[in-house]
């Protein structure tokens, strides 16, 4: 280019720009800013992240952080239960089982009676005894097995019945019994007292039915208290409580009282 009065030759232009990219770095909610030795550094910050109480209808996958890479992954929502639908509510407890809710857990249930139509493996608490059943199937039979004893500490009263007494053979001229008995699960504890002021003809052994049904037969010791002090034995047959003396001879003579207790399963 060719001026009167100026002569310009083209000359390279140099431009010098001092860095100060990026002025200012922030981090929106959640993520913290750090610069080292003139690196920047993007970190999540957990705590300045909201809380949430159900997962979005629209969410489809989780941010979460993999400790054993160092990285972070999505998740699928359906792996967290997302729309899971609760379990029946039946009283049944469940678990879940591929992909779907099955029972994980015995029914239980209270009451005097053995509840019907229970499933196998339920439990049943018998209320007014404390004792605890299992519904058990053994591929044959189906029954409630005991697996835990009743209330030892039941302190409810006995019962006290007065049945007629009588003899092998002969009659007594007066004679009388009190058996007391408590009820706890399947056991009978019981107690007696036959007094005989008059024997009358009575002989062999002394006899009276029970008000209960023992399962087999049952035997124990006891003793005459008013008059001999002699041991005597008690047998149960069906409903028939019978005592004869220790060496199986007879017991009976007037004035006599004789005196037991035991414990014998029912049916």
């Amino acid at each position: 280019m060719s001026i009167p009065f100026l002569s310009v030759k083209p000359r390279a232009i140099k431009l010098k720009v001092s860095p100060r990219f990026p002025a200012q770095v922030i981090g929106r909610a959640g993520i913290d800013v750090t610069k080292q030795n003139g690196d920047y550094f993007f970190d999540l910050d957990y705590n300045e992240f909201p809380t949430i109480g159900a997962v979005p209808a629209q969410a489809t996958n989780a941010l979460i952080y993999n400790p054993a890479t160092g990285q972070y992954a999505q998740l699928p929502i359906s792996l967290l239960g997302g729309g899971i639908p609760d379990a029946p509510s039946d009283g049944t407890i469940y678990g879940r089982k591929n992909a779907a809710w099955v029972a994980a857990g015995s029914t239980v249930y209270i009451r005097d009676t053995p509840p019907v139509g229970a499933a196998d493996n339920s439990l049943w608490w018998e209320s007014d005894t404390g004792a605890l059943y299992v519904r058990y199937n053994d591929g044959n039979t189906v029954q409630w097995v005991a697996v835990a004893p009743g209330n030892s500490t039941d302190n409810s009263a006995w019962t006290q019945t007065m049945p007629a007494v009588t003899a092998t053979s002969g009659a007594f001229t007066s004679a009388s019994c009190a058996f007391r008995y408590k009820l706890i699960g399947k056991s009978c504890l019981f107690s007696f007292s036959v007094s005989m002021p008059n024997a009358g003809t009575a002989a062999g052994n002394i006899q009276f039915d029970m008000p209960v049904t023992p399962i087999g037969t049952n035997a124990g010791g006891g003793k005459e208290i008013a008059a001999v002090g002699y041991q005597c034995n008690w047998q149960t047959f069906g409903t028939q409580m019978i005592i004869a003396k220790y060496d199986n001879t007879t017991i009976i003579g007037s004035g006599r009282t004789v005196v037991a207790t035991g414990v014998f399963e029912i049916a």
